[in-house]
Parts: C-alpha cells; structure tokens; sequence
C-alpha cells in the first residue's frame, strides 16, 4: 500500500513470514499453544446501576466549576451594562 496520495500499487499480496520471525513461528507450530486456564475468574464490566438518571445526578462532580462559570457569566453580564454608564459618567 503506498502511503504517498490517492495512486500506488493497490496490494500485493501475502508476501510470507519474515525471516527474522520465521523460527519462532516454527517453534511455536510445533510446540502449540500454552496450557488454558481450569476455570474462568468472574468477571463483569460493570455492575448495572438502576438508579433513574438525574441531572443532579449527572451533574454533580462538576458543581464547583459550574457555579464559577455562572458567576463569571453574571460579573460579564452585570459589566457589560456598568461599562456605558461608567463612560457618560466620565464625557
């Protein structure tokens, strides 16, 4: 597969183990795979949570920085209408 834009050879095909790995593929042809274990561990990917989805819920690991972006958004806010009294106060 050729890396440089749209064209290239398209596939070549299988081209073979190479030599630096072939007597390791041999070896482990010839020996097989390892013994399995006698029985599974218990596994799960997670344990089912069946508590309704609140946005409370949802949102409270991030409350602190929340309540700081609010803040910021009413300081901007509350500036945005001193900032043209300020200056007919100074013409």
């Amino acid at each position: 597969m050729s890396y440089a834009g749209w064209g290239g050879v398209a596939d070549l095909g299988y081209s073979g183990i190479p030599p630096e790995v072939q007597v390791k593929v041999e070896r482990y042809m010839a020996e097989g795979p390892g013994p399995l274990a006698a029985e599974a561990p218990d596994f799960s990917h997670a344990e089912y949570d069946r508590r309704p989805f609140t946005m409370r819920r949802f949102l409270r690991p991030f409350m602190a920085p929340l309540l700081g972006v609010f803040a910021l958004v009413a300081l901007e806010a509350v500036l945005a209408q001193v900032g043209p009294l300020l200056l007919q106060l100074t013409i």
